[in-house]
This record gives structure tokens, sequence and C-alpha cells, in this order.
């Protein structure tokens, strides 16, 4: 080894020594640098390169710092407990993860950054695994607040996608539930939701809350929010499936024939599910014999084509099939797919709801007819 050499790997060894260290988990080598920021988001941190690095709190392992952040305990705490959960939630150990998630989301809630999309997406992701969907609405509008304001993540990178970026949705998270008080909770958490400047966003926020009242247990009169104005996909199709419940047969009409020309060109097989949901909804709604049975076909085309990849649409669409057919006096086919809900979603929250209001009916959603 020359002197030159020798030199250069002192001068290395010697800088490092003196440097602020960011050790980061995995594989990622330690940053050594000067540490200009540590906050909620994560390190920033600039090498002898003057390359600026942000490392989210799930990513980082240790700090050594040669002025330490008084604060520095605490955030090394909750770098542990993200990077637990997170790869719990990787592993698809989600019944542990979910209680650390959950804590960190209201700590999380509102803020800007990739950590925040970290925390966001994995109690979504929680939720969405433990069938609690009504749940999932408020983590999922955080997950799409950051992704749409440019956020990304490494993390949760070799599990399916969550979010969809021509309509700001989440493809598992459709606006149709069976009634229950998990619901009504949804409806009150929404009236609260701040979306932070993303119109779009609380856009969405405003037709999930109208779609939670449609489903609500409690019967009390409220006053209805008008539906958005804004011409967007996400936003335009989220209605289309609300008022598919609409007590105006002209509007179910007009929300249905743009659903069936959404089947027809969808490009994305759960835009064709839930459009097939909305379709069968609105058929079920009407008088006729042929109305009902155009209905039922649509419904329960998702648990013959959609099982797995809608499961909570399938195994609801059973339930609407079966509680109908009961009320038209065939108990056989309702009891058959009743046990196909048993057999093949035997956890399917609407099992386990408590007798009342039927799956479905219509509502006085709002008072302004379709042009």
């Amino acid at each position: 080894m020359t002197i030159l050499r020798c030199l250069f790997l002192f001068m290395v060894i010697a800088q490092a020594t003196h440097a602020d260290r960011v050790e980061r988990r995995g594989t990622a080598d330690p940053v050594f640098g000067h540490i200009m920021l540590i906050n909620d988001a994560g390190v920033k941190i600039r090498d002898d390169r003057d390359n600026i690095y942000v490392i989210p709190w799930d990513r980082v392992r240790d700090i050594d710092q040669k002025i330490p952040d008084p604060r520095l305990p605490q955030f090394l705490e909750l770098a542990d407990d993200l990077w637990r959960a997170r790869s719990r939630v990787e592993r698809l150990d989600t019944e542990l993860a979910e209680s650390i998630l959950e804590r960190l989301f209201y700590q999380y809630q509102g803020r800007s950054n990739e950590t925040a999309l970290v925390v966001a997406e994995g109690l979504l992701r929680c939720r969405l695994a433990h069938g609690r969907y009504a749940a999932a609405v408020i983590p999922a509008l955080e997950m799409i607040r950051h992704r749409r304001a440019g956020f990304s993540t490494n993390s949760y990178t070799m599990l399916p996608l969550l979010y969809d970026e021509k309509t700001s949705l989440c493809p598992l998270l459709s606006p149709m539930w069976a009634p229950s008080r998990s619901v009504d909770k949804l409806a009150d958490d929404l009236a609260r939701y701040d979306s932070h400047g993303d119109e779009v966003v609380a856009d969405l926020a405003r037709v999930y809350r109208i779609a939670a009242l449609a489903h609500r247990v409690n019967d009390e009169a409220i006053d209805w929010p008008e539906f958005p104005k804004r011409e967007h996909p996400g936003v335009s199709l989220l209605i289309d499936c609300v008022r598919c419940l609409s007590d105006k047969p002209s509007e179910r009409r007009a929300a249905r024939h743009r659903l069936e020309r959404r089947i027809t060109d969808a490009a994305q097989d759960w835009i064709e599910a839930w459009s097939r949901f909305g379709v069968g909804l609105a058929y079920l709604l009407e008088s006729g014999v042929g109305q009902q049975q155009r209905g039922m076909v649509n419904l329960l085309h998702l648990p013959a084509h959609y099982d797995s990849r809608q499961p909570y649409l399938a195994g609801l669409a059973l339930a609407i099939v079966s509680e109908r057919l009961g009320e038209m006096g065939d108990d056989v086919a309702a009891d058959s797919l009743r046990n196909e809900l048993l057999k093949f979603y035997p956890e399917h929250p609407v099992l386990h709801r408590s007798e009342g209001r039927p799956l479905i009916s219509v509502v006085n959603i709002h008072e302004e007819e379709i042009s």
C-alpha cells in the first residue's frame, strides 16, 4: 500500500470519526456528515460531498451526533417502534403492528412527510387486513394526501399497491358498507377531517361521509352535505356509487348508466368491481322482477370473479342477495348463499352486525336533482 493510499484512508477515518453518523436499517451503508435537522420527519444529513439525505424514522437504526440533540432518545425510541411495526406489516403480522401504528397515527395525522406516509399506509394495511373497512377510510385519506403531495417510500413495496394514481383512490376501499356503529363513527370522524389544503382529498372525504351517512345505523334526521362539483375521476366514481342508493329513481338510473359505461370501458378490474356492485344495488332497488334479477346477477359477479381481489365487496354482495332472496320467500336459495358466505368469508364483518336495518335501502341523500 502506498503512502498516499495510507494517508487517504487515514483522512477518511479521521473525518468519519469527527462526523455525525446515521446508521440505517437493512443493508444500507451508514451516512457520515453533518446532521442539519432532526424532527418528526426523520433525520436530514449532508455528507462530505454535499449530498443531502432525508432518512425517515423507520429506516434509522442509530445516530451518533457530535453535539447530541436532547430529543434524540425519544426519536430513537420512535424509530425502533416504527421499524418494528413496519417490518411486521411487511411480514403480514398485522395483529401486533396495529396497536403501535394506531398510537403513532394520532401523532402524525396532519403532518406532511415520508414518516407520516409510512405510519398512515401501515395502519391502513392493518385495518384492511382485519376487515375494519370503515375504520380504514381516514388512514387511506391520509395516505392519499401524502401520495398526491409527492411523498413516496421504499416501505411496503413488496406488498400489493394500495394507491391508484389516476383516481387518487384506494382500490380496496369502496364507499359501500353494511350498516354498523363503526360506519356511524366514520361519519362523525369525517365531519372533522382536515385535508390540509388538498381540495381533491377534501372532496373524497365529503363523498365518503355521504356514503357513511347513507349506511348509518342511526336513523335520526340529518342535514345531508351536497356532493362536490369538482370534475375528478376518483370523486365522480365515488359519487356514482353512492347515488345508486338515492330514493330518486331518475338519480339512480343516471348513476347506473354511468357505471355501466365504466364496466365497458374499465381498464382496471377494481373499477369494474365497484361499478358492478353499484349497478347491482341500483337495479335491486327497482320494483320489477326482471330488474331485481339483473341486480342479483351483477352483485353475484363479484364473488364469482373478484372473491380474492375484492373480498369485502364479494362477501357483502353474497349477504345482500341472500337477504333479498329471503324477502322474496326463496329461503332455500337464501340459505345456500349465506352458507357460501360463511364458508368463504368466515371473518366478514357483515356476519357480526346487529340485526335491524336492511343491508340496502334507498336514502334521501339530498334534494338537488341531477340535470
